[in-house]
């Protein structure tokens, strides 16, 4: 008896040790299982804050449809005055015919010499308003003309900003819902590394589609917004906008070379000038050369009346004939490498500002040695 009380005592014991063990693995699970309702809830979060982005896309879809169709209606209106004006021509012409049989009857009286007076003057005025009235036509053709041209452009712009708004945003907000659906199948299982991964996808998805809406928004205020123009200083830009980027490019050991001339003016904006530049200094570093530290250098001259921007790096360079027409298009990469994250607007967005300020920009690169940008800008107001 006394054995097996020492028996039954031992077994009591390790039974409590696995009870003890057992309560302390049931808390973990708990706990782990209120981590994951967490992250749940903050998911669940990103959804509807996404959800929120589409829509407000959605209402601004609604109203540049709004804005095609006033531009139809004043097209429409252009068109109307244009048949007023082709009326107002065939009664001129039939104003003319009356003063020819005026003048029949006139020469039939007798009184040539007070009927060519009469014809001169009545020629003179009619020349003046045919004159006119075909002036006035030319200029509605040629505001007709540049309505239509207009409108072609940004029908081709909406097109593409559509096609890529609902592809670049569907692709991270389904990779986030199969994401969440993952997490359900993997609650409670235990499975740590594969939540940590499903997280670590969670987060790429989510600064994809932060930096897709960021380029969103950008474009959109560039076509919507008009800087003031002035005369603006590029090294005075420049110096303000290299203070922000100081740290990354000691982080990476790359360098600038500044040779400005005596002039460094030119008439633009000094918002879309620091937006330029600043486009042109990420694309350096994000598309450096892994052999070799980044150089960037930066040159002003005064060129045919104009002020000539020179912008180059040492980089990983472009192919110019394989992408040749493409290289400003709105959502175009020239890279395989999908480590470089980027949706494809960098280059758009520079000659679109460039453009907007009267400016114009030729590209000489070579793969693997780098590329430069020439830029002309205008010196003095060039009025619209």
């Amino acid at each position: 008896i006394i054995k097996q009380q020492s028996l039954l005592n031992g077994q009591k014991s390790k039974y409590d040790l696995q009870q003890k063990e057992l309560d302390q693995q049931i808390r973990q699970v708990l706990s782990q299982k209120k981590q994951l309702e967490l992250l749940l809830l903050e998911i669940e979060s990103t959804r509807v804050k996404s959800e929120k982005v589409v829509s407000e896309l959605a209402m601004q879809r609604e109203k540049f449809n709004q804005r095609q169709t006033i531009l139809r209606e004043q097209t429409n209106a252009l068109e109307q005055q244009e048949k007023k004006l082709r009326a107002q021509d065939s009664s001129i012409n039939g104003q003319e015919k009356l003063l020819n049989n005026q003048l029949d009857k006139i020469e039939k009286q007798g009184y040539l010499i007070y009927a060519f007076g009469f014809l001169f003057v009545l020629i003179g005025v009619l020349a003046f308003f045919v004159h006119r009235g075909y002036r006035r036509r030319r200029r509605s053709e040629l505001r007709v003309k540049q309505q239509n041209a207009r409108l072609v452009a940004l029908n081709e712009s909406l097109d593409s900003f559509v096609y890529r708004v609902s592809h670049d945003l569907k692709a991270p907000v389904v990779n986030v819902k199969n994401m969440i659906t993952m997490l359900k199948e993997f609650q409670g299982s235990g499975n740590e590394e594969m939540i940590t991964e499903i997280i670590g996808n969670l987060d790429v998805s989510s600064v994809r589609l932060e930096t897709t809406i960021t380029d969103l928004l950008e474009l959109s205020r560039i076509e919507r917004v008009r800087e003031k123009k002035e005369l603006v200083s590029i090294r005075e830009v420049w110096n303000e906008l290299f203070l922000e980027y100081l740290d990354r490019l000691e982080e990476i050991d790359g360098s600038v070379v500044i040779a400005m001339g005596k002039v460094d003016k030119c008439y633009v904006s000094r918002a879309e000038m620091m937006s330029i530049l600043q486009n042109l200094l990420t694309n350096s570093i994000k598309y450096r050369s892994p052999n070799r530290s980044l150089e960037i250098s930066i040159s002003t001259e005064v060129k045919e009346k104009q002020l000539l921007l020179t912008f180059s790096d040492n980089g990983r360079g472009l192919d110019l004939k394989k992408f040749e027409g493409k290289l400003f298009e709105m959502f175009q990469r020239f890279t395989d490498d999908v480590t470089i994250s980027g949706t494809g607007v960098g280059m758009y967005i520079i000659k679109k500002l460039i453009d907007k300020n009267g400016g114009r920009v030729n590209l000489e690169s070579t793969p693997g040695e780098g590329l430069t940008y020439f830029i002309c800008f205008p010196i003095k107001e060039i009025p619209e």
